[in-house]
Formats: structure tokens, sequence, C-alpha cells
């Protein structure tokens, strides 16, 4: 699913989308898997989302 202003986002949030990359580096190795900038976008959005 494509992350609206995917662009925007990252550069607004670099900080935590480059820290959330380099956490998941080890998942992505040990199940052969690929996880886009725009799943990343969504885990940011989680976590800085406020309820």
């Amino acid at each position: 699913m494509k992350y609206n202003n995917l662009d925007l986002y990252k550069e607004k949030e670099k900080l935590l989308f480059d820290k959330i990359i380099i956490a998941l580096k080890d998942i992505e190795q040990d199940y052969n898997i690929k996880i886009s900038d725009d799943e990343v976008a969504y885990i940011v959005k989680i976590i800085t989302t406020k309820k």
C-alpha cells in the first residue's frame, strides 16, 4: 500500500525513519524480505500518532 507524500514524510520524520530502517535490517535478513519505505512510513506514523 503506497503512502501518500512519502518523500515529504521521510524528510519530516528523517531521524525516526532512519532508526526504524536500521532496526528492521535484522528482520529483513533473517526472513529474506524487503520492508518498503512505504511500510516504514506507516510504522513511523503508528509510533508518532497520539491517542
